[in-house]
């Protein structure tokens, strides 16, 4: 058997199948679920700003504030005693924590500054901490918690999440309260927009919500879907619940398990639920940095199954959810080419001549399964080298253990010389060691590592090596997942072998020097295109061109598409805080695409306002010309009734829908039409 010994780089965000340990217990797992209780939000509750004074925090508290939230002040370093909105200001949270007592900290600072902020709350003892940012470096999250899930004091919502919300109680974060409505539906959503559209069905349904749970889109979020039911389990306003997840992680596995043992109890509420990204393709971060589907994670549909399986209603689209829920309660309440994102090929020569033929066939070529694909990158660049012979051959993973808040190695055994993907020999069960991110590879940790591997002592030395060398660069370059291959060669080595290693975007400012190694010309055009403007675009395989805000929405449209017999050409994420520009550059980008025969624009308005929506659509087709395919508009949210009605006065030729699904649907047929 023969395998290449080196490393390729790539500054991607990427994860490997996480196992998990879960007891389906319904009682507390540790001092941090004593904190679920803190979720509690009511017309009492005490609230703080972190970054008070700052733009951002101004903008939310007033708009809090004037939502009747009790808003009692903010923390500002260096400029305490001072007041704000006519509010105390605070130089640290302990000395807001001494003064007004708050029982939440809203924490808007930037993402760099997040978990500071955030582990200064828990020292404080903050009841609960609001986390909004995006992008908070995923390292930054595991030192937050190794704090957290040590006391019993403080509950974290987020990063990355809307917030959370008791409608016309209190609201902590970013969503469009406006919609909101008090009732009996208690709400956990991985996604913000469709915690959004969850919430607009059960308000339109007249049954209201109780509490609504930002879980976030973050890779290590504070609070999970499951702890979200744990809460709504013994919430007395909660009649039914809500469960909203997507790919990335096992959160949904967690539920599920909970779910299970819960529906043994006497007069369970009933659960809906539905998981997005059924048709995300491998490999893609979509939209945030939790939202990735790699080979061997659970799918989306494995995890709608396991919920199901457990007791829950499965629904496909957020827009039946709340007539689901009332149907529920009754009606009673209301040679390896070196490109980005490909699986890794590899060729082997028996000399020169064999080895130039090899090349010459891929060199300049597109591989994978698009070669004919103008828009997927040709190989410009091959690394060759000896191979080498070997008896043994382990994949060993330094990754985020998302399930228990930390880094872990993961390996097993590779029967087969093909590697793990091959089935003529059954690899080896996959072994995990957990990691402390403060301690590092310890002695102990090498040895058992050592045992399990079946290693003499003679390697142990080496084998301690190369595990210090990946933790270094694990915690120094602030990597989301190593890979690589350990080699037990035939001359009695220990090699590394065949690596890939795959970084954490969100602290690229602080890797600068790593970053600069990146080539965009071995980018997908669009993609790299898409990311100067703030946009996260994923090239598919469908016709069907979409424009939508939220990557969980934007999951969930591409499932709808499929569900009624489509395939999007694209997955597109214009954020929470799309302008005018960046949803004309989303338009141009779709626009350009021939393969696109419809286009759907699928809004819900939060920050995002639906008639700069209807702006933006308008302008697009006065600065690209005459909308050359049918485009099918649906707008829900803020200020939808003032976009629907800019495009209905304008010739634009636009179908509009209000209904998820007819949207969906109607793009279909349209870009059917033709076939």
């Amino acid at each position: 058997m023969f395998q290449r010994p080196h490393v390729l780089t790539s500054a991607v965000r990427h994860l490997t199948k996480l196992s998990r340990g879960f007891s389906t217990s319904l009682p507390r797992r540790g001092p941090y679920d004593e904190t679920i209780k803190n979720l509690r939000l009511n017309e009492n509750s005490q609230v703080i700003f972190q970054g008070f004074t700052g733009r951002a925090a101004t903008i939310n508290a007033k708009d809090t504030i004037e939502y009747g939230t009790n808003v009692v002040g903010g923390v500002s370093p260096g400029k305490g005693g001072q007041t704000h909105l006519d509010l105390p200001v605070f130089n640290t949270v302990r000395e807001a924590m001494t003064e007004v007592k708050p029982h939440v900290s809203a924490v808007f600072v930037p993402a760099q500054f997040a978990a500071k902020a955030i582990i200064e709350s828990i020292e404080a003892e903050v009841p609960l901490v609001v986390s909004v940012a995006e992008h908070v470096p995923v390292h930054d999250m595991l030192r937050v918690h190794e704090i957290l899930r040590t006391q019993s004091k403080t509950r974290l919502v987020g990063p990355n999440c809307p917030g959370i919300i008791a409608p016309e109680q209190c609201r902590v974060g970013i969503m469009p309260y406006k919609q909101y409505t008090r009732g009996c539906v208690g709400i956990v959503s991985k996604s913000g927009t469709l915690s959004y559209e969850a919430v607009g069905s059960t308000s339109r349904a007249g049954l209201g919500q109780s509490i609504v749970v930002g879980m976030g889109g973050d890779m290590l979020p504070g609070t999970t879907l499951a702890d979200g039911l744990r809460l709504f389990f013994e919430h007395e306003e909660t009649k039914g619940i809500i469960v909203i997840g997507e790919i990335g992680g096992e959160a949904e596995l967690e539920a599920a398990d909970l779910i299970k043992e819960y529906r043994k109890t006497a007069n369970p509420k009933p659960v809906v639920a539905m998981v997005a990204g059924r048709t995300a393709p491998e490999g893609k971060t979509m939209g945030h940095a939790g939202a990735v589907f790699s080979a061997g994670d659970i799918t989306a549909g494995a995890k709608a199954k396991a919920l199901e399986d457990a007791g829950a209603i499965i629904v496909p689209h957020p827009g039946v959810m709340g007539e689901k829920m009332r149907e529920l309660l009754g009606g009673n309440v209301a040679i390896k080419p070196q490109v980005l994102l490909e699986k890794s090929q590899h060729y082997a020569a028996k000399d020169v001549e064999e080895g130039e033929g090899i090349a010459a066939r891929i060199l300049g070529h597109r591989t994978g399964l698009h070669p004919l694909d103008d828009s997927i990158p040709a190989v410009s660049r091959l690394y060759v080298e000896e191979a080498i012979q070997f008896d043994k051959k382990w994949h060993i993973s330094m990754t985020v253990d998302r399930e228990n808040y930390c880094p872990v190695i993961r390996l097993k055994e590779l029967k087969s010389p093909e590697g793990p993907s091959s089935h003529k020999e059954k690899d080896g069960p996959q072994q995990s060691f957990i990691v402390s991110l403060t301690n590092g590879i310890s002695d102990n940790l090498i040895a058992d590592i050592s045992k399990t591997l079946g290693l003499p002592e003679t390697k142990t030395e080496a084998l301690g090596k190369m595990l210090k060398g990946m933790f270094r660069i694990f915690s120094e370059k602030e990597a989301i997942n190593l890979e690589t291959h350990f080699l037990n060669t035939a001359d009695g080595r220990l090699v590394c072998s065949d690596s890939g290693f795959f970084f954490d975007d969100a602290a690229q400012k602080r890797q600068s020097e790593l970053f600069a190694l990146r080539d965009s010309a071995q980018e997908i055009r669009e993609e790299f295109e898409a990311e100067k403007y703030g946009l996260v675009y994923v090239r598919m395989d469908g016709n069907i061109g979409n424009v939508v805000n939220g990557a969980g929405l934007a999951m969930a449209t591409n499932d709808a598409i499929s569900l009624y017999g489509g395939a999007s050409a694209n997955f597109l994420d214009a954020g929470g805080q799309a302008t005018k520009e960046t949803m004309l550059q989303a338009f141009g980008i779709i626009m350009r695409d021939e393969r696109v025969k419809a286009v759907l624009v699928n809004i819900y308005g939060g920050i995002t306002r639906c008639d700069m929506i209807a702006e933006s659509i308008i302008a697009a087709a006065s600065e690209l010309g005459p909308l050359r395919v049918p485009v099918v508009v649906r707008l829900q949210g803020t200020n939808s009734e003032a976009g629907l009605k800019l495009l209905s006065e304008t010739d634009l030729g636009i179908y509009v829908e209000a209904d998820f699904g007819e949207a969906a649907r109607k793009a279909v047929e349209l870009a059917n039409q033709d076939s």
